[in-house]
């Protein structure tokens, strides 16, 4: 059942259903039937709006960076990704009022972390802290601490309390990246 088209969201040929998956990834998926020879590389066809907000990106990635990083904290990386979610990309000002009023338990190591990586970038880079942004913030998996707890008939029930690796990148922002400060607009002089 071969129609000779393209499918839509991966460009692949078409091919019958019970042998390929279509997937929108760069290599091609085939059933488990397929042996290692028949799966290939394609081409990867480049988005125009993920090109350009890779260039916009790449605009930003000049300056150098600090970093301070938490390793080992209590807590899954999933909690703290939602926090990290909110702070990501603005100032550092602004990022210390959200943490400060967020009712999250994982803003009290975020928060220590975030001052660190401002102060590693004002005494080892000489950057001002009115200008630094969060450029790059992600928590990953740490190991997880196995505990057990009783259960009933002498049985031992397993309870995993997971730890997680905190990153947090800063930089200073440029005027032909992003503007330092918003520019606010002199008011107009009174006409007579």
């Amino acid at each position: 059942m071969f129609c000779g088209g393209l499918h839509q969201r991966c460009g692949a040929p078409l091919h019958a259903p019970a042998t390929r998956i279509c997937l929108p990834t760069q290599f091609a998926q085939f059933s488990l039937k397929a042996s290692r020879s028949q799966v290939r590389q394609r081409k990867s066809v480049e988005h125009p709006v993920l090109a350009r907000a890779a260039g916009a990106k790449a605009a930003l990635d000049d300056g150098p960076e600090a970093t301070a990083s938490l390793k080992f904290t209590k807590g899954s990386a999933h909690k703290l990704r939602r926090v990290l979610d909110q702070i990501r990309g603005r100032s550092y000002e602004e990022a210390l009022m959200i943490l400060e009023f967020l009712p999250y338990r994982a803003c009290e190591d975020i928060l220590p972390t975030l001052i660190s990586a401002a102060a590693n970038a004002k005494e080892n880079l000489k950057m001002s802290k009115l200008n630094l942004y969060i450029s790059e913030c992600y928590a990953d998996s740490g190991p997880a601490f196995k505990r057990f707890s009783h259960g009933y008939k002498g049985r031992a029930y397993k309870i995993l309390r997971p730890t997680s690796h905190l990153t947090i990148k800063v930089k200073e922002r440029t005027k032909r990246g992003r503007a330092a400060q918003p520019v606010v607009a002199a008011e107009p002089a009174l006409v007579e």
